[in-house]
């Protein structure tokens, strides 16, 4: 979670246009792109085979808990994050409602219910919240990245100002890493190659781990036939991000292109092993080993 442009391979992004992505990759990149306590498809929400979150909680604990403890934001919150994972996503969205009610102001609770809106693909209704959450504080990245991303793809002209905005908030790296990485998008779907390349190029020098600028640099790269370059550029991503399986996938789509079969088979392997269900990986295995 991560607004790509050329994760078609993922069902990600179809065509040229900029799409809302799937929640757990939009919001669990390499510097952790959350919108508020997007843990709700990780940290919180993630359930083991025994049906257990990862803090040790089952959901009849967790309710149990919401109920004695009322007061307990955070335990409340987390309480609507597995009504939502348990296929209740309106009434998780309801229940947030009637806390952001009793408590006015909460930038997490605002943003939680903007990323569990868009997930539900209500996206007036996330806009509405966003708007709400960067009303309280104009400042935060979070919420202005989002809005900006879901303008984009509605090719409204209001994410430009924003991404501006995000540009020069030099004193806060992540935010203008941000703000380059959207410019990079926008300037890649207009087939503004250089230009697009120059912008993911200032979204790593403002935030080193920004992996997702790293895959997309290499990808147009990859598209204007620079496949060295673009392989260095994933070997440095693949350095600080072991676990995206998008660096092993365009890995393996480089040394494809250079007829090296072998090591493309490799690296998609590896890419099933960091997720099993990457469909274009499963795609290009069966290719070659048929």
């Amino acid at each position: 979670m991560k607004w790509k442009r050329l994760f078609h391979h993922q069902n990600v992004i179809k065509g040229d246009h900029l799409l809302i992505l799937d929640m757990k990759r939009a919001f669990l990149s390499t510097f952790l792109l959350s919108i508020g306590s997007i843990v709700l498809l990780g940290l919180w929400g993630c359930r083991n085979e025994n049906n257990q979150t990862k803090n040790g909680l089952v959901s009849d604990e967790i309710a149990a808990l919401s109920k004695h403890f009322p007061d307990s934001l955070p335990l409340q919150l987390q309480y609507q994050q597995q009504i939502f994972l348990n296929g209740n996503q309106k009434g998780a969205i309801e229940g947030l409602m009637k806390l952001a009610e009793k408590n006015p102001g909460r930038i997490d609770l605002l943003n939680e219910l903007a990323a569990m809106s868009l997930q539900n693909k209500d996206t007036v209704l996330s806009i509405h919240f966003l708007n709400q959450a960067i009303d309280v504080n104009p400042n935060q990245s979070d919420a202005a990245f989002m809005l900006a991303g879901i303008y984009a793809a509605q090719k409204n002209p209001n994410w430009k100002k924003i991404t501006e905005h995000l540009i020069q908030q030099k004193e806060d790296p992540i935010a203008s890493a941000r703000g380059y990485y959207l410019m990079g998008i926008q300037h890649a779907n207009e087939k503004r190659t250089m230009e697009a390349i120059a912008a993911f190029d200032n979204a790593i020098i403002q935030h080193f781990t920004f992996v997702d600028a790293y895959i997309e640099k290499a990808i147009l790269l990859f598209d204007i036939d620079q496949t060295d370059q673009a392989i260095d550029l994933l070997y440095k991503a693949q350095d600080i991000d072991r676990k995206s399986p998008d660096i092993p996938f365009w890995l393996g789509e480089c040394y494809l292109k250079k007829k090296n079969q072998e090591k493309a088979l490799t690296f998609y392997e590896q890419t099933l092993r960091l997720d099993p269900e990457y469909p274009s990986a499963i795609d290009r295995i069966a290719k070659i080993k048929h």
